[in-house]
């Protein structure tokens, strides 16, 4: 039960994600191809499950365990998109300043000499 409720959140989290990351003109574009990805997801874990499992019935816990994690990890190098206006087109999403997840904010952590110098 509670990994179904991980995968409804996960299925979510997709939608937000791509909805604020890609630009107003692609992201028709964009979140279908998120979605495609998720649903090639889902089509290859039974075969993973079946073909490894039945040679080693612990792979894959590991190999689904390994791509979730990864899946997080992946997830901080998104950018921060609390309090800016979503890019219409694609010209605005490369002129904004890209600000990324705290966690990988190094620039929070600067003393204010070593951002004077930047």
């Amino acid at each position: 039960m509670v990994g179904k409720m991980a995968i409804s959140i996960n299925f979510q989290m997709i939608i937000f994600f791509s909805s604020e990351l890609f630009p107003t003109e692609v992201r028709g574009r964009g979140v279908s191809t998120a979605f495609m990805m998720s649903r090639l997801g889902s089509m290859g874990a039974p075969f993973i499950t079946d073909l490894v499992g039945s040679m080693y019935p612990w792979a894959p816990f590991v190999i689904f365990g390994l791509a979730a994690l990864l899946a997080g990890a992946v997830t901080f190098l998104l950018p921060e998109t609390r309090g800016q206006v979503l890019p219409d087109t694609v010209a605005h999403l490369e002129a904004r300043e890209r600000k990324y997840g705290d966690l990988m904010s190094w620039e929070k952590h600067l003393s204010p000499n070593a951002r004077e110098r930047r």
